[in-house]
């Protein structure tokens, strides 16, 4: 399987979950949401990374 075959979510908008965010990204898996506690901090990293979805609600998401 290739890494551009996958896709994922990642829980938490925060220093560690926007480095997952650009270490996923850049080995090429395609990062469709993020979650976080905060509309506004999720809405800026969604934003900044390239994301579609940004949400509170990690359950939801999945």
């Amino acid at each position: 399987m290739n890494p551009q075959d996958l896709k994922a979510v990642v829980v938490g908008a925060g220093w560690a979950g926007e480095g997952h965010t650009k270490a996923l990204q850049h080995c090429g898996v395609e990062v469709v949401a993020i979650c976080a506690r905060r509309q506004e901090i999720v809405d800026k990293v969604a934003s900044n990374l390239g994301i579609a979805i940004a949400s509170t609600n990690w359950e939801e998401t999945l």
